[in-house]
C-alpha cells in the first residue's frame, strides 16, 4: 500500500482529473479497497496511451503526406538557369529550396555533363564563376581540362581558384 500511495502522490495536482485520482485513492485507502484504485489508474493510463498513440500516428501520417519537391523538377530548373546564364535566379532558387551546389554537384547532369562543364558549353560565364566560387577547390581542379575545351575564361577562373 505504501508504494501505491507514493505512486499516486507523484501526479501533479494541477487539473481536475489528477485531483480526482488522489481523492479516489484516499477514499479507497480508508476502505482498504486497493484493487479498485489500481484498476482505475490502469484504465486512466490506457486511455492516455491511446490518445498519445493516436496523436503520434496523425503526426506521422501528416509528415509522410507532406508535399515534396521532386528532384527532377529541381534539376531541370537548375539546368535551365545555367543555360540561360541567370545567376540571380539560380541563387534565389537555391536559397528558396535551401540547397547548396556542393551537395548535389556530383549527382546532377545537364545534357550528360556536370554543371560546370554544362555552363562552359553554354557560354554561361556569370553562372560558371558562381559555381566555381561555391565548389570546393579540389572539385574545380579536377574539371579544368574539361572546362578549357569549351570556355577559356572559365578555365582561367578555375585555375585561379
Amino acid at each position: 500500500m505504501v508504494t501505491l500511495f507514493i505512486f499516486v502522490l507523484t501526479f501533479k495536482i494541477n487539473n481536475k482529473a489528477n485531483k480526482n485520482i488522489l481523492l479516489l485513492f484516499a477514499h479507497n485507502y480508508i476502505n482498504n479497497n486497493k484493487y479498485s484504485t489500481i484498476t482505475y489508474l490502469h484504465n486512466k493510463f490506457k486511455v492516455f496511451m491511446k490518445k498519445v498513440f493516436f496523436t503520434v500516428s496523425l503526426l506521422i501520417l501528416g509528415a509522410t503526406n507532406a508535399p515534396s519537391v521532386h528532384a527532377n523538377d529541381i534539376s531541370l530548373r537548375l539546368c535551365e538557369y545555367v543555360q540561360a546564364n541567370d545567376k540571380n535566379r539560380l541563387r534565389s532558387f537555391l536559397k528558396q529550396n535551401k540547397i547548396k551546389i556542393r551537395n548535389f554537384y556530383d549527382d546532377l547532369a545537364c545534357n550528360g555533363d556536370n554543371l560546370l562543364v554544362f555552363a562552359a558549353k553554354s557560354n554561361a560565364l556569370e553562372v560558371g564563376k558562381f559555381i566555381i566560387g561555391n565548389l570546393p577547390a579540389k572539385k574545380v581542379q579536377n574539371e579544368i581540362d574539361a572546362i578549357a575545351k569549351h570556355s577559356v575564361a572559365l578555365a582561367e577562373e578555375a585555375k585561379n581558384r
